[in-house]
């Protein structure tokens, strides 16, 4: 298989297993992995698994495990994501790989809105398409991926709104129950986030939100760092926007020839730099590999000098067009 191919990758990427507190700013230059507020370690750098299908998925999962990805963001939004198709993927790798094991990897997957109102229902999907064992076994985190279902989630279209309260409230006991070890919200707005952490006896470790060099979300960053979660980022190199502004971009392009290296490596050292997790996603095995020297702090730390982080801060809010309703 292909993943055989590169599977020497790994090797020289795996050793390091320090964790970091949550509220370090720069604590991704210093280990691999960040503590959560509840003591879980997560990677700091994930493979995303938005976008693609079938077989182009299985493959993508086969080139991140082989390059010493060791954490998988997904989701049961079917209009974007396969969990299936990922889950057998991994799980072919463990059997083929006696070296590796479910506890090296961290899974991560959120209730499609569609599913506010049956979230065991869907968590216990996750565990059939993460070849997880109900009785035994739990998911590392479980996002819910939406506050409401709308017109903009192909799914959600003919569906309740559903209120993501009494979701959450249901998340909190299957976390009591150990089926979850950590919880997280996706695509929360300001107003919500707060009520969220008001409202929930369990808070969420983990808040998903869409950051990149042009939307850099600080305010929503600050809350959600300052109240003990831990930020991962998503769509960072521009796939929000009808036009992509990041790879266009002369401030980006100048600093990556400075530094020998490439748009993306910039603008995901950038934010790691800022304490916010990176799931890039890719199927092709040379961007695999440049990605995966983002799981090397000390490349993180060395790439980009005060100069280099003043301006790309400096984009933020640069760019005014309307931005794709993604998932």
């Amino acid at each position: 298989m292909l993943w055989l191919l590169v599977l020497a990758l790994a090797a020289s990427l795996i050793a390091g297993t320090s964790t970091c507190a949550v509220g370090d700013r720069t604590c991704a230059t210093d280990a691999r992995n960040v503590r959560l507020s509840n003591g879980v370690s997560m990677p700091w750098v994930g493979q995303g698994l938005a976008g693609m299908k079938g077989d182009v998925t299985a493959t993508a999962v086969q080139l991140h495990v082989a390059a010493g990805f060791r954490a998988l963001d997904g989701a049961q939004a079917k209009e974007w994501y396969d969990d299936v198709a990922a889950g057998n993927a991994l799980a072919a790798i463990l059997q083929s790989t006696p070296s590796l094991s479910r506890r090296d990897f961290f899974i991560a997957s959120k209730v499609h809105p569609a599913f506010l109102g049956q979230v065991e229902v869907a968590v216990r999907e996750m565990f059939v398409s993460w070849h997880l064992d109900w009785d035994t076994d739990a998911i590392d985190l479980v996002y819910l991926h939406y506050p409401a279902c709308g017109d903009h989630i192909p799914d959600c279209r003919g569906q309740p709104v559903g209120d993501w309260r009494p979701a959450w409230r249901a998340l909190e006991r299957l976390y009591d129950d150990g089926k979850i070890r950590a919880l997280g919200a996706s695509n929360f707005d300001a107003t919500q986030l707060h009520e969220l952490w008001v409202m929930a006896t369990t808070p969420p470790h983990v808040v998903q939100m869409w950051v990149d060099p042009f939307h850099q979300a600080r305010g929503d960053r600050a809350f959600v760092i300052g109240h003990g979660g831990v930020v991962v980022g998503y769509s960072s190199l521009g796939t929000q926007w009808p036009t992509n502004p990041v790879w266009s971009s002369p401030v980006l392009q100048a600093i990556a020839a400075k530094h020998a290296t490439s748009v993306a490596s910039v603008v995901l050292s950038y934010f790691l730099q800022r304490g916010v997790a990176m799931i890039p996603r890719s199927t092709k095995l040379a961007h695999v590999q440049a990605n995966a020297r983002l799981l090397e702090p000390h490349y993180v730390a060395s790439l980009l000098d005060a100069a280099d982080r003043d301006a790309i801060a400096a984009l933020d809010g640069q760019y005014e067009a309307r931005p794709h309703d993604e998932i």
